[in-house]
């Protein structure tokens, strides 16, 4: 926390959520051709985060660290030699 009164930042300190509170809400029309809401809760989202990152990108948690400050975007560093992945879908 010093370091960052010293660039004059300050910490934010993150907040603890519940794994059914809202992360967001996709909008579809599907086939009815009018628009609903499909509530994706926190924890669904942090198993398919983390699902997909190890099955589909192959990481691994004693090598590789990844964060997910949104929902569009995931930046993956690559423990052993420095690989760097960014999702902005």
């Amino acid at each position: 926390m010093e370091l960052l009164e010293t660039k004059g930042m300050n910490y934010v300190e993150p907040e603890v959520l519940e794994s059914t509170d809202p992360s967001y809400i996709l909008y579809t029309s599907g086939t009815t051709g009018k628009p609903k809401g499909v509530l994706r809760d926190t924890g669904g989202y942090m198993v398919a985060l983390h699902a997909s990152m190890e099955q589909i990108y192959d990481c691994q948690t004693d090598r590789d660290v990844y964060f997910s400050m949104k929902v569009h975007l995931c930046i993956l560093i690559r423990g052993s030699g420095g690989e760097q992945w960014k999702n902005t879908v």
